[in-house]
Order: C-alpha cells, then structure tokens, then sequence
C-alpha cells in the first residue's frame, strides 16, 4: 500500500458518508429489531415497516463503501504516520482502523445472514457484541483523532476534513 499525503477527496467523502449511514443504522436498530420479533411470530418479511427495510438498503450500502475504501486504500494508498506521533499512538491507531474496518464488513454481513436466511445467532450477534463493538471502536477512533489533534499537534484530523497540512 502506497502513503500518500493525505486521503484523497473521494476517501473522505466516502469516510463521512460510513460516519452518516453508520449513525442512521443506530437510529433504524429499533425498527429492525421489531421488524425480526414481527417474523419470528410468523408474519413475512415483507411485512417488516419501511425502516427496517431502509435498515438493510443503508447496511448493505455501508457493505459496499467500505469495500470499496479498502479497495482505494490499496490502490489510492493512504497517508502514513504523522512525525509527531508516538509509536504507541500509531500502533492503537492502526489497531482501531483495522477493527472499524473488520466491524464495519462484519455488521452488514451478519445482518444480511440474519434477515435472509433467517440465522438467529447472526442475529443475535449482529444487534448485541458486534453492536456493541463497533461503537466503542468508533468511539475510540474519535478520541483518538481528537488526542492526534489537540495533544501530539498532528495533522490527522484536518486530512480526513479535506484540508491540507
């Protein structure tokens, strides 16, 4: 993987485009969670209310993106570690992307599992750890672009704004 100066126009669109559906999935989870109780009792899957239906265009709408990020991330490439920081730093840092990136392939997929080929365990995986999981990563991934931005002085969080260093 090529480093770069910093993320291209279209990663960062496509970053804050994951950040908004993201957030949309946590507002819709109710929704889908009635939706899955709904067909449990025997009523069809198309009878699920149209949020939960927005729920699986918007998960595999995040499925795609990222793939397709992974896929610019490789060709594109990516901008590498900033002089400031700490190896500690950058060590966590590549740890919480790999993990965003893992949860953010894996919520889609579970989810797809669960509605469609009706897997209560991908269900149950989709909506508790994993859940669970991808927001204290994403919370994690915050502070740290916060902490690159206020305590080590890196241009971190004004690259993934679209600014240059």
């Amino acid at each position: 993987m090529a480093e770069t100066t910093g993320w291209s126009k279209q990663q960062v669109v496509l970053h804050w485009t994951v950040v908004v559906l993201v957030v949309i999935q946590l507002f819709l989870g109710a929704t889908m969670e009635e939706a899955w109780e709904a067909r449990e009792e025997g009523m069809a899957a198309a009878a699920a209310p149209l949020g939960a239906w927005v729920h699986v265009v918007v998960g595999a709408s995040v499925l795609l993106i990222m793939l397709y990020r992974l896929y610019l991330r490789r060709t594109v490439g990516h901008p590498g570690r900033p002089e400031r920081q700490p190896q500690w730093a950058a060590t966590a840092g590549a740890v919480t992307h790999w993990a965003l990136y893992a949860l953010l392939l894996l919520m889609p997929l579970s989810g797809a599992v669960a509605w469609f080929f009706g897997v209560e365990r991908a269900a149950d995986m989709h909506g508790g750890p994993l859940r669970l999981a991808l927001i204290a990563v994403v919370l994690l991934h915050a502070a740290g672009a916060l902490t690159e931005h206020f305590v080590f002085r890196s241009p971190v969080l004004k690259r993934m704004l679209g600014m240059r260093e």
